[in-house]
């Protein structure tokens, strides 16, 4: 199964959910909420999920959420959901952000590296977004998302 949470501020949102398939939980964020809560809320109780795709109208090294705005000093406020939120994700499981966050830029970059290692889980952007003029500021944040990963799975071992 699948989660695809989306921003209503964007205007592609109709055909998002025209495109989601039968395994596709489609939640629709309320831009006067907390955006993480409702798709804490959301996915209480529920099986791992394999995806979580955020379609939001952030820009790279922030999403958008409803009424919250993640960026980099929101991420530390936030790890408790952020990891919890990773724990919904099925073992292999990844959150692509299909917005914003990314972005082709060294911020969207740590932010992405920083979002993977508080959730405990891979975290993937569209390719095109990891395509910049530049891309040699991306590359050690993407090896530190991986690293995060891995390092949050031997201390699970562990556990």
């Amino acid at each position: 199964m699948e989660l695809l949470v989306l921003d209503p501020r964007r205007d592609d949102w109709p055909a998002l959910v025209a495109e989601a398939g039968a395994e596709t939980m489609v939640l629709l964020l309320d831009c006067r909420r907390d955006g993480l809560r409702e798709m804490l809320d959301a996915t209480q109780g529920r099986p791992g999920f394999a995806r979580i795709r955020i379609a939001d109208a952030g820009g790279p090294g922030r999403l958008c959420l409803g009424a919250l705005v993640l960026d980099m000093p929101a991420l530390a406020a936030r790890k408790e959901d952020l990891a919890r939120l990773g724990q919904r994700l099925a073992p292999g499981g990844v959150l692509h952000l299909c917005g914003g966050g990314g972005g082709a830029s060294a911020a969207g970059g740590r932010f992405v590296a920083a979002l993977a290692r508080l959730m405990g889980r891979d975290v993937t952007v569209p390719r095109a977004a990891w395509m910049p003029g530049s891309i040699g500021a991306l590359v050690p944040a993407a090896l530190v998302a991986g690293a995060a990963v891995r390092e949050a799975a031997a201390r699970h071992r562990q556990a």
